[in-house]
């Protein structure tokens, strides 16, 4: 439902998809044929769309391959892939790899994660973005402006100060109140480049002390969706998504966005 809605907001069409695998040997001389549950989920979904969501274009696909890489090749000529999760064991997710980590590390295009607990998330909230100077946090900036303008709500811009990653320069270690500036500098330089887009959607920056997985849990409380960037290269052997994201994929009390995956592509 939630990926309806936002196909409506945005006035483009809805792709179904569902990997389905093959539950029994195929007869000798019958070709294989994916379950029939797929199918009769698709057309429940159809079914139940019609009646809530009258008019939206509405198509589907059921291929039998693994969820995860079937959602990837369909990322690539999307605006955006919606995906469900289930679980909240971080553990699982990080060591053994679900599909919705796999898919938010690797589609080409922003990627939001709905649970059972997050469906209900405010949709009159403000849109959460977490702020990094990096490609993929710039583009994580830019797409909860577009998500806000599609609502007509405020975006919240957090930036914490306890993000390690910058905190040594070549040769020294800044101060704290140096450091605090420097911040505060590329907090506003981040939400001038995003908003020159969209010059009517009110921002409320926010410049926090806490650890950022938590302070963007606080600020989702009550907000519409959180949107983070993916952090990480191709080439490593961990997660893609990077560890703050990994962290808010399993607590946000929201829908969750990731942006940046295609990391070449971002400016």
């Amino acid at each position: 439902m939630w990926a309806a809605d936002e196909a409506r907001r945005r006035g483009t069409g809805l792709l179904i998809a569902h990997a389905g695998d093959v539950t029994t040997p195929p007869a000798r001389g019958a070709s294989a044929d994916v379950d029939g549950f797929g199918r009769q989920l698709l057309a429940d979904a159809i079914a139940s769309l019609a009646e809530d969501f009258p008019g939206l274009d509405v198509t589907t696909t059921l291929r039998d391959l693994p969820a995860a890489p079937l959602l990837v090749e369909l990322s690539a000529g999307a605006g955006l892939l919606v995906a469900g999760t289930r679980g909240r064991n971080r553990l699982t997710g990080l060591l053994l790899g679900s599909v919705s980590q796999h898919v938010a590390g690797h589609a080409h295009c922003p990627v939001v994660l709905v649970s059972e607990r997050t469906a209900a998330a405010n949709p009159g909230g403000d849109v959460v973005a977490g702020v990094s100077g990096s490609a993929a946090g710039r583009a994580a900036l830019r797409l909860a402006y577009a998500e806000a303008a599609l609502r007509d709500v405020a975006v919240r811009a957090v930036r914490s100060l306890a993000e390690t990653e910058y905190m040594i320069e070549p040769y020294a270690v800044l101060d704290a109140e140096t450091w605090r500036l420097s911040q505060q500098a590329l907090l506003d330089e981040c939400v001038a480049e995003a908003s020159e887009d969209y010059p009517t959607v009110p921002i409320k920056a926010q410049l926090v002390d806490t650890p950022a997985h938590l302070a963007l849990v606080d600020a989702a409380r009550g907000a519409a969706l959180l949107v983070v960037g993916c952090r990480r290269p191709e080439a490593t052997y961990l997660s893609r998504v990077g560890p703050v994201a990994s962290w808010l994929m399993h607590e946000s009390p929201v829908p969750i966005a990731l942006a940046g995956q295609t990391l070449r592509a971002a400016p």
